[in-house]
């Protein structure tokens, strides 16, 4: 029970953390909003199958949003930061 309590938290930091570095949002010219979910959902599915092994959790958050910008990138979405 009180390693289910710090996972949670250490969870929540690290959203928490990611979420300072600023908003981040993908443009692309000519698409709809189920293409984007259909490419967001597919790069996220990336991104997971690609961390099984990494250890840290808050690693994971990191190399996660690496791989989802590298794989949206690909689709032709430009990445801007606010």
């Amino acid at each position: 029970m009180r390693s289910k309590i710090k996972s949670m938290v250490l969870i929540f930091t690290t959203i928490t953390l990611i979420g300072c570095g600023g908003d981040r949002y993908y443009i692309k010219s000519d698409y709809t909003p189920e293409q984007w979910h259909k490419d967001k959902t597919e790069c996220h599915y990336q991104a997971r199958a690609n961390t099984v092994n990494v250890n840290s959790v808050i690693e994971t958050a990191f190399v996660m949003r690496d791989l989802m910008d590298l794989c949206l990138k690909s689709k032709g979405y430009t990445l801007q930061q606010q």
